[in-house]
């Protein structure tokens, strides 16, 4: 399964959302300890997009080996948290891979349910 940024108030042109971040990522100056964890808005770029670059500069993309990212769920009442079955995460600039393992591995804790798209 494949979950796509469409209609999600982010720019489908990868020109357009790349020269975005590129310019909120580059009026950040780069912070000497990297971070561990960040929250960060999702509002939509137009929103947020100059306050989530301060968070993300705070990471060392060299010393990073495993992002994981957690949100609340928009569409649907969950009790308790959910998982992903996709595979994959479509966005303008490139594709983002799950990690099938981690995902398998969080699945045996029992502590997580299905997320379903659609």
């Amino acid at each position: 399964a494949v979950v796509s940024t469409q209609s999600t108030g982010y720019s489908d042109s990868r020109t357009k959302l790349d020269n975005e971040l590129t310019g909120w990522l580059s009026a950040v100056e780069p912070h000497a300890i990297s971070a561990k964890a960040i929250i960060s808005p999702h509002a939509g770029l137009v929103y947020c997009g100059k306050t989530g670059a301060f968070g993300f500069k705070c990471i060392n993309a060299a010393s990073t080996r495993r992002i994981i990212v957690l949100g609340p769920s928009h569409h649907k009442y969950i009790s308790g948290c959910a998982l992903s079955k996709c595979s994959k995460f479509e966005t303008p600039l490139y594709d983002l891979t799950a990690d099938s393992e981690t995902v398998a591995a969080l699945y045996q804790t029992e502590m997580f349910t299905d997320f379903e798209i659609g």
